[in-house]
């Protein structure tokens, strides 16, 4: 039987796909927040952009879990152990979801359909904050009895590092430079910014911190080597350390609000710094670097009146998004005017009357920040083949055979890029075709 391939008019988008063929960046300041189908008694508190185009976010309500909610607002979560305590969360390179347990305690590992796997720690650990370094390992502060640096491969083989920690140092925030090496703030006895190599070489600096700095969540930069981190200590600020640990602290003298409290800070789609505010006015806050001129401007406006903005992202649709910890708890979309990450979907071209093949052309893509997304700087990038929005096991190349067993069935390809920066991964799927007899 031969088979021939013809596109279904009018359609843009498989239902089942999680992000349709174009993605939209809302405009600045406009606001979206999400709550209908969070658990009872839910407390979102860290969030981080999934390789399936979904948010995911760490749980520390009444049922300890694991959630995600889809850039329409749809939740799914997933309850962990008991004696859980989820805290950071991030995507590591072999697509899973990747998580602190920190009174287990352990580092935990979630699948994308939800398998759950934990990794224990030594008695006495307290996992906080989590980044991918530059081996594709996950790093980790440790605040436990024994304070230190911890690395996990993607097998689950755990290593600890403290030569060359400042004494009574308690690491906190954690985050990559473009080098690969890691960058974590100290809130111990002496308060400092610290690196840590792929070889768990430690190097701390404050030499340019506030007087009573309390350093907290870290990011790399947009537009250069530095790193950028919140102050939440005596003068409020959003810190800046240079790769040779020169630091510079900008305060309300650049913009910061009376009162700011800022949280965790990440880079926008639009080549800005973006971090929540929780100080006595609440809001989202943008960071401008143009040359060595830094500006700082918050917004409030549109948020919700009780709003307690926390962790933030950049998500898979340009847009921030946030944990907002007001009543009722909820998961927010903020718009950063960001562009649209996919400018043109992929596309299917060819005839299975004529060759036997089709073949997924790639999509077009916005750079982000100046960052060019990647096709394969994770496992799960690339092309990936689908009938009825169910994804074809093994499928992944750019050309496809149909099958007799494929006849009436719609036909589409998804393409997933990453932008390592943030990082954040996007998804576009063709329009699809139905697959009939020739």
């Amino acid at each position: 039987m031969s088979l021939k391939v013809l596109r279904l008019a009018s359609v843009a988008c498989v239902a089942a796909i999680a992000v349709c063929s174009l993605a939209a960046a809302a405009p600045l300041g406009s606001v979206v927040e999400f709550n209908v189908g969070l658990n009872a008694g839910s407390v979102p508190f860290r969030i981080a952009s999934g390789p399936d185009g979904n948010l995911w976010f760490t749980d520390q309500g009444t049922t300890k879990a694991i959630g995600k909610v889809t850039t329409a607002g749809t939740f799914t979560e997933y309850s962990l152990p008991a004696g859980s305590f989820p805290r950071q969360i991030r995507v590591a390179a072999d697509g899973n979801i990747w998580f602190t347990d920190t009174l287990l305690p352990s580092i935990g590992r979630i699948t994308p359909n939800g398998t759950i796997t934990e990794f224990p720690l030594p008695a006495g650990s307290f996992p906080n904050a989590l980044a991918i370094g530059g081996d594709d390992n996950l790093w980790f502060t440790d605040r436990g009895t024994h304070p230190r640096i911890g690395t996990i491969t993607l097998t689950g083989v755990v290593a600890f590092f403290d030569a060359g920690l400042n004494p009574g140092s308690l690491p906190n925030g954690i985050a990559p430079d473009p080098e690969g090496n890691l960058w974590f703030t100290d809130q111990g006895t002496t308060k400092a910014i610290g690196r840590v190599t792929m070889d768990g070489e430690i190097t701390e600096f404050s030499a340019g911190l506030n007087a009573g700095s309390v350093p907290a969540a870290i990011s790399p930069a947009v537009k250069d080597d530095d790193m950028w981190f919140t102050d939440q200590g005596t003068t409020r600020a959003i810190g800046r350390i240079a790769q040779d640990g020169t630091i510079t602290e900008y305060d309300a003298a650049y913009g910061l609000n009376a009162g700011s409290n800022p949280q965790e800070i990440t880079p926008g789609s639009d080549g800005n710094l973006w971090f929540t505010d929780r100080g006595t006015t609440k809001a989202v806050g943008k960071v401008t670097v143009d040359k060595k001129t830094v500006t700082i401007a918050e917004y409030a406006g549109g948020l919700p009146a009780n709003t307690n903005p926390g962790g933030v992202r950049t998500g898979p649709d340009g847009n921030l998004w946030f944990i907002d910890n007001r009543t009722p708890q909820s998961i927010a979309q903020y718009g950063i005017g960001g562009p649209d990450p996919s400018l043109q979907a992929p596309e299917i071209r060819g005839d299975a009357v004529r060759g036997g093949k089709v073949h997924c052309k790639k999509g077009k893509w916005a750079r982000w920040a100046g960052d060019e997304p990647s096709r394969k700087r994770w496992d799960f990038d690339g092309l990936q083949w689908s009938l009825d929005g169910v994804a074809i096991p093994g499928q992944t190349s750019h050309d496809y055979e149909p099958t007799a067993a494929d006849v009436g069935h719609q036909l589409t390809c998804t393409e997933t890029v990453t932008y390592t920066l943030f990082p954040t991964h996007v998804l576009a799927t063709s329009d699809p075709v139905v697959v009939q007899a020739g």
